[in-house]
């Protein structure tokens, strides 16, 4: 027998309500418990492959998710997100695709519908009080260490200091 010259993997990986609060940084970020199954292909130095995600009871920067769904693809030269979901406890809903590539280059989409503007981070401790909901269509441009966003946004039931807006 002799090694191959470009060893081939074939790998199926299934993790089931792994907590997140003890992998890596995830406790700073997000806690909850995540389901996974992994395929991974291909040559060793060059592997490609399909994450299919779901969490319960995910928290993310202080916001609860009741459903959290998320179906990736690990290709060459970026992570493929084919459609990721997050439907918020208390409404509003949050749909993320496209691309994020390995040297940090950003071309995803998002659609929220129905998001309380208290989900939106910065909002909730502003001095003035501020409610509504807020929907919307993005682009996310740029880079994971600056990042751009460009859409268009529409606020429903919009109320600051109480009085209503629009």
């Amino acid at each position: 027998l002799r090694p191959l010259r470009r060893p081939r993997l074939d790998a199926r990986l299934l993790a089931k309500d792994l907590a997140l609060e003890k992998v890596g940084r995830a406790p700073k970020l997000a806690r909850g418990k995540v389901s996974a199954k992994i395929r991974l292909t291909g040559p060793v130095d060059a592997l490609e492959g399909v994450a299919e995600l779901e969490a319960q009871n995910l928290h993310v920067a202080g916001q609860r998710y009741r459903q959290a769904t998320a179906r990736v693809g690990l290709l060459k030269d970026r992570v493929s997100v084919y459609e990721a979901k997050l439907v918020r406890h208390g409404g509003g809903q949050l749909r993320v695709w496209n691309d994020i590539f390995l040297d940090g280059r950003l071309a995803l989409s998002a659609r929220f519908r129905g998001m309380p503007l208290s989900a939106i981070p910065g909002l909730s401790g502003l001095e003035v009080p501020v409610s509504g909901r807020v929907s919307g269509d993005l682009k996310l441009t740029g880079s994971v260490s600056d990042p751009r966003a460009g859409g268009r946004v529409s606020l429903a039931s919009t109320k600051v200091r109480g009085a209503a807006l629009g």
